[in-house]
């Protein structure tokens, strides 16, 4: 019965990596400008985006939970929900695609114009899911790059609505 289990994660496992690498093509094939725009905006200024990430992970619940008890703000509420998860989701993807670029530009000795591929991202992913094996660093590394990566996200989209409007 072991054998079984530790089959179905690996199972299980392979088709969550093999998820990532198509969103990963669309996120960088079809949302070209927008990836691009959130890649450099986290290797511009990182620890900034990692504290809007941060910030952005704590209060937007907080609000959301705040605004379904009363009865105005309840389908606001339950649309930042559902908002909140979709930016989780992404902010997942775009955590491996940032270190993929970030990585080739670490390479490069920091040179150059940034240059967003599928094929950097393959590698981001690559490398930030070998991270997750590591404990405790690992983790941290990954938290690190998920709070640049929400931090960035929630920049551009600001950008985007408000300032630029």
């Amino acid at each position: 019965f072991y054998q079984l289990k530790k089959f179905e994660n690996c199972f299980f496992y392979l088709i969550k990596f093999i998820g990532f690498l198509i969103e990963a093509y669309i996120a960088v094939r079809v949302f070209q400008k927008f990836s691009y725009s959130v890649v450099v905006d986290a290797v511009a200024h990182p620890w900034g985006d990692v504290l809007r990430g941060f910030i952005v992970l704590v209060v937007v619940p907080i609000a959301a939970v705040i605004l379904l008890a009363t009865f105005v703000g309840a389908f606001l509420g339950i649309f930042l929900l559902f908002s909140y998860l979709l930016l989780l989701t992404l902010t997942a993807l775009y955590s491996g695609i940032i270190v993929g670029v970030w990585f080739f530009k670490v390479i490069k000795k920091g040179g150059g114009e940034l240059t967003l591929t599928w094929g950097r991202a393959v590698v981001g992913i690559i490398l930030l899911s070998l991270a997750m094996l590591v404990p405790i660093f690992g983790g941290l590394v990954c938290l690190f790059f998920f709070l640049l990566a929400l931090g960035s996200i929630a920049h551009v989209v600001q950008e985007k609505l408000w300032v630029n409007r």
